[in-house]
């Protein structure tokens, strides 16, 4: 989801953060002697790899249609946290 619906910009810093990222988990769980967990970041990390070509098509097809539809803009994280606790009232 973060891949197809990002801007080109927000997807070159992921490309090139996330990957750090995700290599100190897996470091941080095995150091802390939870190999199944690393292993998990480590398949996840791989899936993407496989599906980068089918998310890559699916992203065309998204930004075609973003610019007919609203999308929203802000973050449901935050709005959630700071107490709208469904969606049909961020909006």
């Amino acid at each position: 989801m973060l891949y197809k619906c990002s801007t080109p910009v927000q997807r070159a810093v992921v490309a090139v953060v996330r990957p750090f990222t995700d290599m100190a988990e897996c470091l941080i769980y095995l150091v802390s002697f939870h190999p199944k967990r690393a292993l998990a970041v480590v398949r996840a990390w791989w899936t993407f790899l496989r599906w980068h070509r089918s998310l890559s098509q699916k992203r065309r097809k998204v930004v075609r249609v973003k610019r007919a539809e609203h999308i929203y803009r802000g973050s449901i994280v935050l709005r959630y946290m700071f107490g709208k606790c469904r969606f049909n009232n961020m909006m």
